[in-house]
């Protein structure tokens, strides 16, 4: 997924506003990751409470999966070239404003484009936009990106609210130049209920098995701290001979020559771990998880954390993006390589009673914290301009 920001906004014929209101989202993205998901999720729980709003999702490139946009949104892809898709998209939505009677509120997410800045330019006085940022501390490493982000500046300072899904992302844009007074953090939200229906489908094949079970559930990437798992594993897989590692995300199959070497060193059998590709559904693997194993460098507000907190799912993580917000007062997050590991086993040598209360403590504050009924009203309030208030 391309880390990137969202314009999110809506439409209201002054003759219909009472009971009609068109939404627009416009995604400029190659995959649909994370960001993009959460968005179909919040689309289906604002179906389900709002069926008179439409909502429009239009996909500036042609994405390498199809979004599974819920029943009742309409989905407009984009094509394969991003520079084509920009001219397929600005004409698209120019067409919107001149066909409606009263101006649209226009909605979209693009990667610090330059060309959706000059688009509000041209617009201005005619949209009203809400822009939602996703992306977290990996923007503060990337010269490129800063770089864009500073270029854009000047939304902010024209009053156009910022919505960010982590204080670490408002953090690096306030330190950039951001207005503080004219943004707001909406964490991500979970519909537990689905979630846990999710979580009793079937596994992948090989999940099941005896003793405990790490999960590490992320793509082969530095960022997510891939690389660093082997050399995690490796010690208490030799340790303990009861647990198992689960390791599921795009391109980690690569790690098992890695995987190998710590295997001849610590004397662990391969067959303890298990490498699968892109599983879509990873609750059920969440569910059978003693642990969740989180090795992150950098984060903004994981979903994945998010996930196995609704399920009772104690996370070993490092103190990255919101992980500490997220899980504070219930586990402490660690610094260094070092203590991520003796985090890992400390909660996998926890009792039963402990485990159990711990579990239901995670579960209690996804209920009262994440739930994405609420966080999606507070959404749909920015997008209709009812007030910037911290989430």
């Amino acid at each position: 997924m391309v880390d990137g920001f969202w314009v999110v906004g809506c439409y209201s014929d002054s003759a219909k506003a009472a009971f009609m209101t068109e939404f627009i989202h416009v995604i400029n993205s190659l995959a649909p990751g994370g960001a993009e998901r959460h968005l179909c999720r919040l689309l289906q729980c604002l179906v389900s409470a709002y069926p008179d709003d439409r909502h429009t999702v239009v996909t500036i490139c042609e994405l390498n999966e199809r979004l599974q946009v819920p029943d009742g949104v309409r989905y407009l892809p984009g094509p394969g070239s991003r520079r084509l898709g920009l001219l397929i998209a600005i004409p698209r939505v120019l067409m919107v404003l001149l066909l409606r009677h009263q101006p649209c509120i226009v909605g979209w997410m693009y990667h610090g484009s330059w060309v959706a800045g000059m688009i509000h330019v041209l617009l201005f006085g005619h949209v009203r936009a809400t822009l939602n940022i996703r992306h977290g501390g990996s923007l503060a490493r990337k010269k490129i990106k800063r770089w864009m982000m500073r270029s854009l500046r000047w939304l902010s300072m024209r009053g156009i609210p910022f919505v960010f899904n982590s204080h670490v992302a408002r953090g690096v844009h306030v330190e950039i130049g951001y207005r503080l007074d004219s943004s707001v953090v909406i964490p991500n939200g979970l519909n537990l209920h689905r979630h846990r229906q999710l979580a009793l489908e079937d596994c992948p094949a090989g999940v099941e098995g005896p003793g405990r079970m790490i999960a590490f559930l992320g793509r082969n990437h530095r960022d997510k701290g891939a690389d660093l798992l082997p050399a995690a594993m490796g010690p208490i897989l030799g340790n303990h001979e009861d647990v198992r590692l689960v390791v599921a995300g795009t391109g980690t199959g690569l790690l098992e020559p890695l995987f190998k070497v710590e295997s001849d060193r610590y004397g662990f059998d391969m067959s303890r771990i298990l490498l699968l590709d892109h599983v879509e559904n990873t609750a059920p693997i969440l569910r059978r998880a003693t642990v969740l194993f989180l090795s992150s460098r950098t984060e903004g507000f994981p979903n994945v954390a998010l996930e196995a907190m609704a399920l009772g799912v104690p996370v070993a993580y490092r103190s990255v993006g919101d992980l500490p917000l997220m899980l504070d007062g219930l586990i402490e997050g660690a610094e260094t390589d070092q203590e991520i590991v003796a985090q890992c086993v400390q909660l996998l040598q926890m009792t039963q009673e402990d485990r159990h209360e711990l579990s239901s403590l995670l579960v209690t504050r996804v209920e009262d914290e994440y739930d994405l009924g609420r966080t999606s009203q507070l959404h749909r309030n920015m997008w209709l301009g009812k007030g910037l208030s911290d989430g």
